[in-house]
């Protein structure tokens, strides 16, 4: 059997039929020819050749998670594939499991090449982003006690990021929940003295680091006078 690629030698002891397996096809034809010598030094030829379709158009759809939080693995890249037959190898690049759904993923840029049983491909690049900011927070004690047990101490909390609205948690001898609609100040009233430490949680269910403050005890202050008489 000869052609461009393939020059193979078969013996038979007698007549018989010849099957060749795992011939490749071409595009439009891939030309063999088939050279049969007898024991005498006959000879005859036959040619044939064996056409390979091309691959069809691999349609993808692709489904990004964006990471929920600045530094975090939430992200995640669902595909799906149409005209790819079964099995199919995803090939990522940062190196990833061989599916078509990869999850846990951090923001960057990821690759994918896939190749289905026919060895057809299709090659794409699939970023999964990131908040830009992050959410800070600071806080503040304006006024303490009045008078021991007043539970009337103040402070501010103030907000720095932009995935409204927050949640506002204080612990601490007066603890509170509070909703916060937007960034900015967030007043913290009725409280009595002692340690306290925030956390805010954003929209997005980003949690701050904390910020703690303090509340000084009121004190009293009583005048006694007295007159005595003769």
């Amino acid at each position: 059997i000869l052609n461009t690629s393939i020059n193979d030698t078969f013996n038979l002891t007698t007549a018989d039929t010849l099957i060749v397996d795992s011939l490749v096809g071409g595009v439009p034809f891939q030309d063999y020819q088939f050279v049969v010598i007898d024991a005498n030094g006959c000879t005859d030829t036959c040619s044939f050749g064996i056409f390979e379709p091309p691959c069809p158009n691999i349609f993808v759809t692709e489904t990004i998670t964006n990471v929920n939080c600045p530094g975090d693995s939430s992200g995640r890249i669902e595909i799906n594939s149409v005209n790819a037959q079964a099995p199919i190898q995803y090939i990522w690049s940062p190196t990833l499991p061989d599916t078509n759904v990869v999850d846990g993923l951090p923001a960057g840029t990821y690759q994918l090449i896939l190749i289905d049983s026919f060895q057809c491909t299709f090659a794409a690049v699939y970023p999964v982003t990131q908040p830009d900011s992050l959410l800070t927070i600071s806080c503040m004690a304006l006024t303490d006690e009045t008078v021991p047990g007043a539970t009337n101490g103040t402070a501010s909390v103030e907000i720095m990021g932009d995935r409204a609205p927050f949640v506002v948690d204080v612990f601490g001898p007066s603890p509170s929940s509070t909703n916060a609609a937007t960034s900015g100040t967030v007043d913290l009233n009725g409280l009595s003295a002692g340690d306290y430490s925030v956390i805010v949680t954003d929209n997005n269910g980003c949690v701050s680091d904390t910020c703690t403050f303090t509340i000084g005890a009121g004190s009293c202050s009583l005048t006694i006078s007295a007159t005595a008489t003769p």
